[in-house]
């Protein structure tokens, strides 16, 4: 999110230029959310995890660079901090850093401690079944589930780039 624009991932060269232009000398904001789902009983533990990165003021130049080596198109907000997109940075900020890559690691095992006890383990979460959500406009609560259980629906998008909807 950029300025109240949600940016989401480009998928094609005009659009990342489009978006870096945008966020040149901005704050970007990822939003990643997480649900663990205990299939067994129904009860969910969710959480949102936000984390920013202030881009430094980009030339067309520097973004046309950027973009002909990483080619981010895949990326949320054309950034790929894993890789070059770290030079564009001026300033990164979040209580998960691996929310940016994608999986709030940190979050995730979190989330695990606030199942019902016995649920979870110091060391595995096994009973849970993880659904990893990447937030989109049109995010809204449905009721569906061992015992009309609510949990999130929102659009989505897989690794290959397809949205879809959460089952």
């Amino acid at each position: 999110v950029v300025g109240g624009h949600v940016l989401g991932k480009p998928g094609d060269r005009a659009r990342a230029v489009a978006q870096l232009t945008l966020a040149s000398g901005q704050v970007m904001q990822f939003l990643t959310a997480v649900c663990l789902l205990n299939s067994a009983s129904g009860q969910a533990a969710t959480c949102l995890v936000p984390f920013e990165v202030e881009l430094r003021a980009l030339t067309a130049q520097q973004i046309k660079r950027y973009l002909d080596r990483e080619q981010p198109f895949g990326c949320a907000g054309s950034l790929r901090s894993e890789g070059l997109g770290v030079t564009l940075c001026q300033r990164m900020s979040g209580d998960d850093p691996t929310a940016l890559l994608g999986l709030p690691l940190i979050a995730l095992w979190s989330s695990t401690r606030n199942l019902p006890a016995g649920e979870s383990s110091s060391a595995s979460p096994n009973p849970v079944m993880l659904r990893i959500i990447r937030l989109l406009p049109g995010a809204r609560k449905v009721t569906r589930g061992p015992k009309g259980t609510s949990v999130p629906q929102v659009p989505v998008q897989t690794e290959e780039g397809a949205r879809e909807r959460q089952d």
